[in-house]
């Protein structure tokens, strides 16, 4: 089930994490921030918990785009499947 959502009611954010080496091949690329997207609703926190099903990345030089650009198709749909998220009670 869905639960719909209203910018007046809830809202969408990056949440930097840690920093994390990134390696590709065996390669040093870079240390970047462990992105997070955080939906606050009711009063509660929520931690998206499937980037990989939805082909985004959470590392990286394009990660904060590709996060951003989930936030928009979240807000498009004006509900979310809160099954796909994790809860941390404020």
């Amino acid at each position: 089930m869905r639960t719909p959502i209203f910018p007046t009611e809830a809202s969408l954010s990056i949440i930097e994490g840690d920093l994390k080496e990134v390696h590709n091949e065996g390669e040093y690329v870079g240390t970047f921030p462990e992105l997070e997207i955080r939906l606050e609703l009711n009063g509660r926190d929520y931690y998206f918990n499937e980037f990989e099903k939805a082909g985004v990345g959470t590392l990286g030089f394009s990660a904060k785009s590709e996060c951003e650009a989930l936030i928009e198709k979240i807000w498009e749909h004006r509900s979310v499947d809160l099954k796909k998220w994790f809860c941390c009670s404020k």
